[in-house]
C-alpha cells in the first residue's frame, strides 16, 4: 500500500499544497503550528473518509473558504493507481463527496478500510488516562479496517442503543413504562451486540500478543505489558443481560449494561499501568498499541497499512526512539509518516539507516 502523490486544497490551514512521497519514511519536520498534524490528518481523511480527531466536516475547512478537496493517488498492488477524490462544502446538501476513479461512495462507511491506516498522535496517551470510550474507539477504528460486518454492526448497534434510550426516558416521562414497546428493540439488539462481543474476544485474543511483543522489542525485554477484555457479557449472552438489567434501565431511562461498556485493561508486571506508569511507559505502551495495530491490519488484509506517527518522540528517551525507528525500519512497515519538530534527532536516528527516507520541511511563513 503506497499513497505517492497528496494534492491539499484549503484543509484546515493548509492553503494549498502538493507532496509527493516516498516508498518508505516520509519525515514532515517544522515547528509547532505549521500544519505538520494536520498534513497527516489530510492522508488520513483520504484513506478513511473523516478526519482522526473525529470532529465535524466543517473544522477540515480552512477558516474563511466555502470548501476543503483532497486529491491522492494509491498503490493497492493492482495494474494502475488509484485516484482518491474528497470535496467538502460548506454549501448544499452534498456537504462530503468521496470519488475513487470516478466512481462516487455513496455513503462515507464504504470509503472505510479502503486505505488500511493506523495514526498515533501524542493525545493517544488518554488510551491508558482516560475512560473505557477512549479504548472502545480504538478497538472498533482497527478492526472495522479490516472487517465491514463488524463496521456495521457497530453502526447499527450505536443506533438501536440511541434509540432504546430515548424510548426508555420517554417511558418515564409518561410514568407508563411499555415492556412489549422495549421488547421490540431489544429483538434487533440482542444478536448484533452478541456478534461485536464474539469479535472483539477473539480479535484481542491474538492482538495481546502482538501488543506484548511489540512493547518488549520498545524496551529490550526489561518490561511485560498485559491485556484483558473486560464485557458484561464475559459470563452471559445479550439476552440474558438485558433481561436481567431492565430494571436498572428502567429508572436509569438508559441502557446500562451491553458491548457499550466494554473496556480494554492495560497492566504493567502485573499492576494497572494507569495507576503505576510513568510517562514514558505510558506512551511507550501506547506506541505497542499502535504497532500492533499495523500488524494485525497487514496479516488480515494481506498488505502494509500506511503509518501515520504524530511527534512520536515526546516524553519517550533516546534509546527508546532509536529502537522505535530501527524496529519499524527493518520489519518491513511499508510507507510510513513521521513528524517531528527536531531535524537534527532524525539524522542521528537515521545516519546509520540504509532505509528510504525523505524530508518535507515546513518553514514559517514570511513576515
Amino acid at each position: 500500500m503506497k499513497l505517492s502523490h497528496l494534492q491539499i486544497e484549503h484543509f484546515k490551514n493548509h492553503e494549498t499544497a502538493d507532496f509527493a512521497f516516498g516508498d518508505q519514511f516520509n519525515f514532515i519536520t517544522g515547528g509547532n503550528g505549521l500544519g505538520k498534524t494536520n498534513l497527516l490528518d489530510a492522508i488520513h481523511y483520504a484513506c478513511t473518509g473523516r478526519s482522526f480527531f473525529g470532529r465535524s466536516d466543517t473544522y477540515a475547512i480552512q477558516f474563511e473558504q466555502e470548501f476543503a478537496f483532497l486529491k491522492a493517488d494509491v498503490d493497492r498492488g493492482r495494474e494502475a493507481p488509484e485516484e482518491v477524490k474528497i470535496s467538502i462544502s460548506n454549501n448544499g446538501p452534498a456537504k462530503k463527496q468521496i470519488h475513487v476513479d470516478g466512481g462516487r461512495r455513496t455513503r462515507v462507511s464504504d470509503h472505510y478500510g479502503f486505505i488500511p491506516v493506523v495514526m498515533f498522535t501524542p493525545a493517544e496517551i488518554k488510551l491508558v488516562n482516560e475512560g473505557s470510550r477512549e479504548r472502545r474507539k480504538f478497538l472498533d477504528r482497527i478492526m472495522s479496517q479490516a472487517n465491514a460486518n463488524f463496521l456495521r454492526d457497530i453502526i447499527e448497534y450505536s443506533k438501536l442503543i440511541d434509540s432504546r434510550n430515548e424510548l426508555l426516558n420517554l417511558l418515564r416521562e409518561r410514568g407508563n413504562f411499555d415492556e412489549i414497546a422495549l421488547q421490540a428493540y431489544d429483538e434487533r439488539l440482542i444478536p448484533v451486540m452478541d456478534r461485536i462481543h464474539l469479535a472483539r474476544r477473539e480479535f484481542i485474543d491474538g492482538f495481546s500478543t502482538r501488543v506484548e511483543e511489540a512493547y518488549s522489542a520498545l524496551t529490550n525485554e526489561q518490561e511485560k505489558i498485559s491485556l484483558a477484555y473486560l464485557s458484561d457479557l464475559s459470563e452471559t449472552n445479550a439476552e440474558k443481560l438485558l433481561s436481567s438489567n431492565l430494571q436498572s434501565d428502567r429508572y436509569a431511562a438508559r441502557t446500562t449494561a451491553g458491548v457499550h461498556k466494554d473496556d480494554l485493561e492495560l497492566s504493567l508486571n502485573g499492576h494497572l499501568l494507569r495507576a503505576i506508569g510513568s510517562q514514558g511507559q505510558v506512551k511507550t505502551s501506547v506506541i505497542a498499541l499502535h504497532l500492533a495495530a499495523y500488524q494485525f491490519l497487514k496479516d488480515e488484509l494481506g498488505s502494509s497499512p500506511l503509518l501515520l506517527l504524530d511527534d512520536i518522540f515526546e516524553k519517550i528517551d533516546e534509546q527508546r526512539a532509536g529502537e522505535l525507528l530501527q524496529m519499524i525500519g527493518r520489519d518491513h512497515y511499508g510507507q510510513i509518516f513521521i513528524t517531528d519538530t527536531d531535524e537534527s534527532r532524525i539524522e542521528r536516528h537515521m545516519s546509520k539507516s540504509k532505509a528510504d527516507k525523505k524530508i518535507f520541511k515546513f518553514d514559517p511563513p514570511e513576515k
